[in-house]
């Protein structure tokens, strides 16, 4: 019982800032699970124009997700112009 106490104690809750980072890891991964998948049909079929298409898409996808405050900045800004 004493270990149970113990490991109850030295365990935390997940705070918001640490949920948002997991949350933040897991869609960057499915992201990049679908852009290997693009690349892999791509040069198959030996178009490199689709992989390098892939490429630049999986990479703004993936700054998209990492840097979402600074985009929706952007977006806002450029919605204020119209």
């Amino acid at each position: 019982m004493e270990l149970w106490n113990q490991m109850l104690a030295i365990g935390a809750l997940p705070t918001l800032n640490g949920v948002t980072s997991w949350v933040i890891k897991i869609v960057v991964q499915l992201l990049m699970i679908v852009v290997f998948f693009l690349i892999a049909k791509h040069a198959v079929k030996m178009k490199i124009g689709g992989v390098i298409g892939a490429v630049i898409l999986g990479s703004a996808g993936v700054f998209m997700v990492q840097n979402f405050t600074m985009v929706q900045g952007w977006v806002a800004a450029l919605l204020k112009l119209l």
